[in-house]
């Protein structure tokens, strides 16, 4: 049966430190809450029987693979893709990861009014223009192309910038808006101009501290969507 949903998050996960165990608790009490938007962690395991697997809470998509920056990244999202792609009807795929906080409200306002193939805040690499892993859209065609691709080399570069890599001859990237802090306590835009505006995607990470990392999401799931 083919599932329908306007937006499939994919949120880069891993259970190998304690402050990522404790950033998926927050993500979990927000990212199924829309009826339009489904959201699932992707994590790699080696010690399942078949290539993807979907956890029995259905929150979870687990890839044999190690877990790694290179490959590791990039083989997860090309096979969650996959998966996805197969079995849901969507508008788009938003692939993200354990530092970021989304409103979802605001990500599916701007998902039905737009329709855009690649879209993200945008790096640079090596004259290689990217969408941020941390967070991009991809439209369903988008999807195809990268799935359909029987060349792609796993080792080259980080999942962000391989996949900018292999769109680039194709499809153009439309920026997108984020907004990024290390400590909520002291972030320079107010909780009122958070609530006001439209931006949806809010980078939370302290690299110095990723328990830091957790305070920030815990603030802002409280700011977002508690009443």
């Amino acid at each position: 049966m083919i599932n329908n949903y306007d937006v499939i998050i994919l949120i880069i996960a891993t259970d190998n430190k304690g402050y990522y165990i404790n950033m998926q608790k927050v993500w979990k009490l927000y990212m199924n809450t829309h009826p339009k938007i489904k959201a699932f962690f992707i994590k790699g395991n080696m010690n399942i029987n078949e290539n993807i697997v979907l956890d029995k809470n259905n929150d979870t998509i687990y890839v044999k693979c190690q877990e790694s920056f290179i490959p590791g990244i990039l083989i997860k999202t090309i096979e969650s893709f996959k998966y996805i792609y197969n079995n849901y009807n969507f508008k788009y795929i938003f692939r993200t990861n354990l530092s970021s906080f989304v409103d979802l409200n605001k990500l599916y306002t701007w998902a039905i009014n737009n329709s855009i193939n690649y879209s993200a805040f945008i790096g640079s690499y090596r004259g290689i223009n990217f969408g941020s892993g941390s967070g991009f859209f991809l439209s369903k065609e988008c999807v195809n192309y990268l799935i359909s691709k029987d060349d792609i080399d796993y080792n080259q570069y980080i999942d962000d910038v391989s996949i900018g890599n292999m769109l680039s001859s194709k499809y153009t990237i439309t920026p997108n808006k984020r907004t990024d802090f290390g400590d909520f306590d002291t972030k320079k835009i107010t909780n009122d101009e958070i609530k006001k505006n439209d931006v949806f995607h809010f980078r939370c990470k302290n690299r110095s501290n990723m328990n830091r990392t957790v305070y920030n999401l815990e603030k802002m799931y409280e700011l977002i969507y508690k009443k």
